[in-house]
């Protein structure tokens, strides 16, 4: 008899584990790497090249960039080192400032932080002489995207 109620209570135990429960829910992949440029950075690289194609979801680059691209100087055909991009919610630097980035040696500034663009933000880029304020709506931060493919390319002095 104890035989019977050993096997029984065993194969209870298995029957009950049996049963696998399926999760539909996909798997949400987060890429928790924080990388920002800061001034006088030299780990960046590919100056005027859209950064999220690699920088995003499924791509090869480390991080997710939220806003990333190049500033030039006035040739159009040097970074501009250690500019600052400022994003405020009022056109031409009006309003509150949402997010700053630095620029590093290249003229590179990227940042995995996030920015919520909403119904679109404006860009300010800080030289040492000069301010240049992008007048329309920004919706995405990928600014290598337009700037230097179909726009000008961003500059400064």
């Amino acid at each position: 008899m104890r035989g019977f109620i050993f096997i029984f209570s065993i194969v209870l135990l298995f029957s009950s584990c049996e049963k696998d429960v399926e999760d539909d829910t996909p798997d949400i992949i987060i890429d928790t790497i924080s990388l920002v440029s800061f001034y006088g950075g030299t780990i960046s690289h590919h100056q005027g090249e859209n950064c999220q194609i690699c920088h995003q979801e499924g791509g090869d680059g480390k991080g997710w960039f939220n806003i990333s691209g190049t500033v030039y100087d006035t040739t159009l055909s040097h970074g501009y080192a250690n500019a600052t991009v400022n994003i405020f919610d009022g056109i031409n630097g009006t309003g509150n400032l949402i997010y700053s980035i630095e620029c590093d040696s290249f003229g590179n500034f990227y940042s995995t932080n996030k920015i919520e663009f909403g119904s679109g933000l404006y860009a300010v880029v800080d030289g040492e002489k000069i301010s240049a304020k992008m007048g329309s709506l920004v919706t995405k931060g990928s600014c290598n995207n337009c700037h230097g493919v179909t726009t000008n390319r961003i500059w400064t002095k």
